[in-house]
């Protein structure tokens, strides 16, 4: 399946999400939001590209910017703005994340 139908069907669903990403996983980021219907899906997308920003956001410096613990840790805080951002509490909301390197 391809990137736009796959999105073309997410964004129907009732779930919304906050999805932050770090490095090469913007696209998934450009992706969403260039399909119809992502105000339907996100309520929030962050990039905190530096490490400063990924530290402020997570309320503590990673290892490393780049891993499954750095992606889990996003997507904890990521749900638990969503739960706050939700405008009711029937609405079922996900933290969603994605930490990638560029190859250079």
């Amino acid at each position: 399946m391809d990137t736009v139908s796959l999105i073309t069907r997410i964004h129907p669903s009732p779930v919304m999400a906050v999805f932050v990403v770090t490095g090469g996983g913007t696209q998934a980021l450009a992706d969403l939001l260039a399909v119809p219907g992502a105000s339907r899906t996100l309520l929030e997308a962050l990039v905190p590209y530096s490490d400063k920003s990924l530290a402020a956001f997570l309320g503590v410096s990673p290892a490393q910017a780049v891993s499954a613990a750095t992606a889990a840790a996003l997507a904890q805080t990521a749900y638990r703005r969503a739960v706050m951002l939700r405008d009711k509490k029937t609405v079922p909301v996900l933290g969603l994340s994605c930490t990638a390197t560029l190859v250079t």
